[in-house]
């Protein structure tokens, strides 16, 4: 689980000149330090130990800084592959996305004494000097190359023996481009469902869907009574009792969406839904079938690093159609014939490092499976951290994120301090329980 970095000094300059280990040929410097042997590289990696060398005639390395972080779990790992001498194989990763957000740390191994290592790490030819063993001019080593977005190529060169295994792992840390689909603002009356045209294509397992709604209140671009709530005996000014409001879409195949506007609702006078045809997730939980009120399900990821850096997606689905209905549970009124005071729809919660928990509502109807996604984000243009918001208050914190608010993709979690580790995202948007 390590990822090692090796930096080193000459003098006060950091550098990685040489890195791995070099051979200086006949021509080096104007014929000054003709085959002289430079650099510095690592091996021997274990549990508890490393070991470095810096090579005889060297003078870049005075100083070595070895830094080693367990880093989580990477979005591919191609575990210890055996390759030829002079022999070039492509991994398959496909990840998708823009490699440009890629991470990728390569290590080798070998049946000498050298283990887990880097030796001549990018490839190095020997020259009149080489080490025991080796030959003049034998060419060492290993390099990744041919990076793409669902492959990558490793090459052995033709006379080592350092690189008998190597192993390669990518990292894909997420930050949202521009939506592959954007309905713009759609006007959408009361009661009414209606179908968009995507035509995205491909599969639609890959898409990750973002609705968002606004209305002629005060709540402009909002997510309030997200997936839809029926309001109880408390409902706010100007609503009445069993009121049902808010939005979902449901109805997602690979060319179209429906979006459904709740009856009495306010707040979702126009909606604009948008689609990310996304890279492969960090974990995919796959569809995990859920039986109503039953306990609820634990799903473990194991991903580690930190949590906040995680986006949770969570989509469900009855009779093979894709859905967010109820999303965050709600409970029906009487405005619902013949599921008056019915708990329906799903929630995630008790997000950790290595798990997070599905809990699907005693009478739900929509949610017979659902698959949990987690990417792991880039740093956000903004966070609030852990802000503390007391009952019955609204509270307007200042991002300053310019640009187009429209662009935005906005992730909101919540931590009930009553119990440890308890990040969630039950009754997201709001609801009245019946």
């Amino acid at each position: 689980d390590y990822v090692v970095d090796m930096q080193y000094r000459d003098g006060s300059t950091i550098n990685q000149r040489y890195y791995g280990g070099a051979d200086f040929g006949a021509t080096s410097f104007g014929g000054s330090r003709e085959d002289d042997r430079v650099g510095a590289y690592w091996r021997s990696l274990t549990d508890s130990s490393i070991t470095v060398y810096r090579r005889t005639e060297d003078t870049y390395a005075d100083d070595v800084r070895i830094r080693i972080w367990v880093r989580p779990t990477p979005t591919y790992d191609s575990g210890w592959v055996s390759i030829s001498q002079d022999a070039a194989q492509t991994l398959a990763h496909n990840i998708g996305g823009d490699p440009e957000d890629y991470v990728v740390d390569m290590q080798y191994r070998g049946s000498d004494f050298s283990g887990v290592n880097r030796r001549y790490y990018g490839g190095a030819d020997f020259g009149a000097n080489p080490p025991g063993g080796m030959s003049e001019n034998d060419r060492v080593g290993a390099y990744w190359r041919s990076l793409t977005d669902s492959s990558i190529t490793v090459y052995r060169r033709p006379e080592d023996i350092y690189a008998e295994q190597v192993r390669i792992r990518i990292w894909c840390f997420w930050k949202p481009p521009a939506p592959d689909y954007s309905s713009g603002w759609v006007s959408l009356g009361q009661g009414v469902a209606q179908t968009l045209t995507h035509d995205l294509g491909g599969d639609m397992d890959d898409y990750m869907v973002d609705l968002q709604y606004r209305g002629s209140d005060f709540s402009g671009v909002n997510q309030r009574y997200y997936g839809g709530v029926d309001f109880g005996d408390n409902p706010p000014s100007g609503m009445s009792e069993d009121d049902r409001v808010g939005a979902y879409w449901r109805g997602l195949t690979t060319s179209t969406i429906t979006v459904y506007r709740r009856a009495d609702d306010t707040y979702a006078e126009q909606i604009c839904i948008r689609i990310w045809v996304m890279p492969k997730p960090d974990y995919d939980s796959g569809w995990v079938s859920l039986t109503a009120g039953a306990a609820a399900t634990t799903l473990t990821h194991d991903l580690g690093g930190d949590y906040s850096d995680y986006l949770v997606d969570m989509q469900y689905k009855y009779d093979s159609t894709i859905n967010q209905r109820y999303y965050g549970g709600a409970d029906f009124g009487a405005n619902v014939a013949g599921k008056e005071d019915d708990r329906v729809g799903a929630y995630w919660r008790n997000l950790t490092t290595s798990a997070i928990t599905v809990y699907r509502r005693p009478e739900d109807t929509y949610a017979e499976q659902v698959r949990i996604r987690i990417w792991r984000t880039a740093r956000p243009d903004y966070e609030s951290g852990w802000q503390v918001v007391s009952q019955d208050t609204a509270e307007t914190w200042s991002h300053n994120v310019g640009g187009q608010a429209n662009g935005y993709l906005v992730n909101m979690i919540y931590y009930d301090t009553s119990s440890p580790n308890y990040i969630n995202q039950r009754h997201l948007g709001g609801a009245d329980f019946g």
